[in-house]
């Protein structure tokens, strides 16, 4: 099972409110939620590998109508062919699958180094 890649912590800032006057148990209740700091510290390398992969491959099988027209309507000898534009979305799955491993080994490399990417996370602010 992958590890998380972020946790969401939220940091809760409290108001007092008196429930039953000015001598009485005081109650802490919620008054907005601040935006917290987190940091991507590791991508799973397999499974960001794979979704990406996909997406290209359907990616491909997005552009395979236009570069089979391309092909098709083409001078004999000349574009790719219907051969290499039906294996096209193929080579890209793969090619998507292989270099954003790489890119995930060396984005884990060097985040261990120097941390990772920081992003703000927001949460809806709830009245009391």
């Amino acid at each position: 099972m992958p590890e998380p890649i972020a946790h969401r912590n939220v940091m809760t800032v409290w108001r007092r409110v008196d429930t039953q006057g000015s001598n009485s148990v005081v109650a802490l209740t919620p008054l907005q939620e601040a935006p917290v700091v987190q940091q991507l510290r590791r991508f799973s390398i397999g499974q960001t590998a794979k979704v990406v992969g996909v997406l290209y491959a359907l990616m491909g099988l997005i552009f395979l109508p236009f570069l089979l027209i391309v092909s098709l309507v083409s001078p004999k000898g000349t574009g790719f062919g219907v051969g290499f534009a039906l294996a096209l979305p193929i080579l890209y799955g793969v090619c998507g699958f292989i270099f954003t491993a790489i890119g995930c080994a060396l984005y884990n490399w060097v985040a261990g180094m120097v941390g990772g990417i920081e992003f703000h996370v927001d949460t809806p602010t709830r009245v009391a």
